[in-house]
């Protein structure tokens, strides 16, 4: 059976497929980046805010990183305006399911009945957020196709919440989806899946690992 596969790992081999080889059939470490660390820190905070366990204070609990003070609490803060009450949302709501023999996996940040949120903290204006590419986005997809497949909804909302890194803004972007349009995206990401798998069958097989003649 084909191993799960993951939005961020789909993502990447999409983005570079020698650096999926590396991490992924190679066995070699993520190059972990301030942004990297960074996000997970301000998804912590937002998801302590969302369950109601916290509140997101502009003076709180900062991050330390390699030598620099991040201001997480203050990242998160300015998201508020675009986010539900806390206790409203399912947060980091697990999901497994199947697309054309696909298996993908993956956690939610939030979701409300017709709606899934995300957020994303962005370092710089070279990652300013458009709606209209949310429906190509292979994360968005997967995260709609496994709502639309599990609720049987016609339409859904995406809203994208972005975080400016240095605590100055923050932005939304939101986007109504339909089944087929979703769909369309799909495609691309089962063709992409399929092509991993093969690649790492061909990885495992006794010609790759002898070294022979006919591995990648």
């Amino acid at each position: 059976m084909a191993r799960p596969l993951s939005a961020s790992q789909i993502a990447l081999y999409a983005a570079d497929p020698d650096e999926w080889r590396r991490v992924y059939l190679a066995r070699g470490k993520f190059r972990v980046n301030p942004g990297h660390s960074l996000g997970a820190e301000v998804h912590r905070v937002l998801a302590r805010y969302l369950k109601g366990e916290a509140d997101i204070t502009p003076d709180g609990q900062s991050f330390r990183w390699r030598g620099h003070q991040w201001a997480s609490h203050s990242i998160a803060a300015r998201g508020v305006p675009f986010l539900p009450e806390p206790g409203a949302a399912a947060v980091e709501r697990r999901f497994d399911f199947e697309v054309d023999g696909v298996r993908l996996v993956g956690i939610k940040d939030a979701e409300l009945p017709g709606t899934i949120i995300d957020h994303k903290v962005w370092m710089d204006d070279s990652a300013t957020p458009r709606a209209h590419d949310l429906p190509d986005d292979i994360q968005a997809a997967i995260y709609a196709a496994e709502t639309f497949a599990r609720t049987g909804a016609a339409t859904l909302i995406l809203r994208w919440v972005y975080y400016r890194a240095d605590a100055s803004r923050a932005e939304s972007v939101r986007v109504i989806v339909t089944r087929g349009r979703i769909e369309r995206t799909m495609k691309r990401v089962v063709a992409l899946a399929r092509h991993m798998e093969e690649e790492r069958r061909r990885w495992d097989s006794p010609q790759m690992s002898l070294g022979l003649p006919g591995s990648l």
